[in-house]
């Protein structure tokens, strides 16, 4: 990865607002700062903004009002490189499938980057390891597994180098070992140096591996800090604890 500047944080906003019409959900002021290398969990019923505060990171939607900065760099004002710098794995892995074989898939987002051939080939073969899929290069993504379909969408976004890895559900719909699968591939993303930013709805699988937690709550941010502070506050909010609390263990205990 590239050398940085460290004087700014990675992602943050001032004063965010957006509105979807005829709605009127969206986001309400929403002030953030995200260190590098932060590993951030965002809570929230369906419908709290989760989704909504992803996109502006990458540029895939625009503030109504207030900046969103990357590396200290108002997104707005060079989109392109957010999306380089920003990978987002959406919930329905099915929608970023655009190859006829895994190879194809992965590949297409360096190709959109102009890279030369052995750039992307490099590229390629380095994501299908790290994400275990070379023994499936020449598959078609349709016979995958829902775990190997969401994997492949982490190595497509993975292949284009990002700093931050923005996921949006990715556990959703898959079994268990699925489940295993995609949150070992995220933890070692994490362990690599890149910022991650996980939005989900049920923190079961994850939160132990997190550093900080945000509740988001109809389009605003109602709690923001460390783990083992905010999940105490978790089911104010529509979001279920995680069984091990539930069942009466201390927070600090299971999160080590």
């Amino acid at each position: 990865m590239p050398p940085h500047d460290h004087h700014h944080p990675i992602l943050a906003t001032q004063g965010l607002s957006h509105r979807f019409k005829p709605s009127g959900r969206g986001l309400h002021d929403i002030t953030l700062s995200i260190p590098r290398g932060q590993f951030v969990v965002l809570a929230g019923p369906n419908g709290s903004g989760k989704s909504t505060l992803l996109r502006h990171f990458n540029g895939l939607l625009t503030p109504r009002a207030g900046t969103v900065w990357l590396d200290g760099v108002p997104v707005a004002a060079d989109p392109a490189r957010a999306r380089r710098m920003v990978g987002l794995v959406f919930q329905d892995a099915e929608s970023q499938i655009v190859g006829e074989t895994v190879r194809d898939d992965i590949a297409f987002g360096p190709e959109n980057l102009c890279w030369s051939c052995d750039a992307v080939d490099a590229a390629v073969r380095a994501a299908m390891d790290q994400l275990g899929l070379t023994h499936l290069a020449d598959e078609s993504p349709h016979l995958l597994s829902g775990g190997e379909r969401r994997r492949l969408a982490i190595a497509g976004v993975l292949a284009m180098g990002p700093e931050v890895v923005m996921l949006d559900e990715p556990f959703a719909n898959l079994d268990y070992p699925g489940i295993r699968e995609v949150l070992r591939q995220v933890v070692a993303m994490h362990g690599q140096g890149r910022t991650i930013l996980l939005a989900a709805h049920d923190l079961e699988k994850v939160v132990g591996h997190a550093q900080r937690l945000i509740i988001m709550d109809k389009g605003r941010i109602a709690a923001d800090g460390p783990v083992v502070d905010v999940l105490p506050l978790v089911e104010q909010y529509d979001v279920r604890l995680p069984c091990q609390a539930r069942l009466g263990m201390s927070v600090t205990s299971w999160l080590n």
